[in-house]
């Protein structure tokens, strides 16, 4: 799933950290049942970010930059470069700005307001329907304007480092999976999307674990306690007791690693945090780290993190084994 980097300059003097991933204008499948989680938006076609509707959803929903670059930066091999928050704040800025209702006037995410009545349950993941840069603000000259050709589904996977897996992977990644098992058989992304879901036995059910909010405040959760390390590349399971730091003046509450994941995605707001309140509190832990004074304490985050990583989110209801 590795990309190779480019060899003529380095990393940092490319400003399009996304140009080894499918054209923002590569269309969106027609069908309704065409179901996207967030996490295959930004591992298998990060420049749907570039998309007004992708960004109303995501956004109406609770994306933040610091999350989204998080986790673009996790699922992909970045041969370019990380992408920062400042440069997906542009990406998406130069595209709304553009609109010329309103309350998109001098926009930025966390001005951005949700449309009257939305609800993200009625909403959905569906992107049936869902516009390109090219359809909503089109360029006078060039062949931008053109759609580029079908993308072999197999071929979606060239420039990723990590699939979505659980509750983060739709229809998408079954498509892409089958495909890489089936190299024989023709599927091209879009036109033969939801032949392909039909193919495979229909379109998966969408669950509430799917939703934008709730796999926004997974990452969040994972973003905090360094599940992920995106400089360090290492991988707290190995890393164990060394991935957790002592508590310091300042906050008196314990938290394990449970505790925080699934605080992470009972709140409905930006962060994934219930109110203003928790949010204060989040950045307090933020700062200064999570309480963990003894080898048990670390133990105790090192196997919430295996069960969650092996069963998922219902791992973290499982006993954790004590040391004796």
């Amino acid at each position: 799933m590795s990309g190779t980097a480019p060899t003529s300059a380095s990393p940092e003097k490319f400003w399009d950290k996304l140009k080894d991933a499918p054209s923002p204008n590569l269309p969106f499948p027609s069908s309704t049942t065409a179901n996207f989680t967030l996490i295959e938006h930004l591992t298998f076609l990060p420049n749907t970010l570039k998309s007004w509707d992708v960004i109303e959803r995501i956004v109406s929903n609770g994306a933040s930059t610091p999350i989204l670059a998080y986790i673009i930066n996790n699922t992909r091999d970045m041969p370019y470069g990380l992408i920062t928050n400042n440069s997906l704040l542009r990406l998406m800025q130069n595209a709304v700005r553009l609109r010329t209702e309103e309350r998109y006037q001098n926009w930025t995410v966390q001005k951005h307001r949700a449309p009257v009545g939305w609800n993200e349950k009625n909403v959905g993941l569906s992107v049936g329907g869902f516009r390109t840069p090219a359809t909503t603000y089109p360029r006078k000259h060039g062949k931008w304007n053109d759609p580029p050709p079908p993308v072999a589904f197999k071929d979606l996977v060239s420039g990723v480092k990590r699939m979505p897996k659980g509750k983060d992977a739709l229809d998408l990644t079954r498509c892409v999976e089958y495909h890489i098992e089936h190299p024989d058989e023709e599927w091209v992304y879009p036109d033969q999307f939801e032949a392909l879901v039909m193919h495979l036995g229909g379109p998966m059910e969408v669950t509430y674990e799917h939703l934008d909010s709730v796999a926004f405040g997974r990452w969040a959760a994972m973003k905090r306690v360094g599940i992920v390390r995106v400089r360090e590349r290492e991988d707290p399971a190995e890393v164990g007791v060394s991935a957790v730091r002592k508590m310091k003046a300042g906050v008196t509450k314990k938290r394990t690693f449970a505790e925080l994941l699934m605080a992470a995605g009972a709140g409905g707001n930006r962060d994934g945090t219930e109110n203003k309140n928790a949010d204060e509190e989040r950045v307090k832990e933020e700062k200064v780290g999570f309480a963990a004074e003894t080898d048990s304490e670390g133990e105790e985050i090192r196997q919430s993190y295996l069960n969650w990583k092996k069963h998922g989110i219902e791992g973290l209801y499982m006993p954790i084994k004590k040391r004796g």
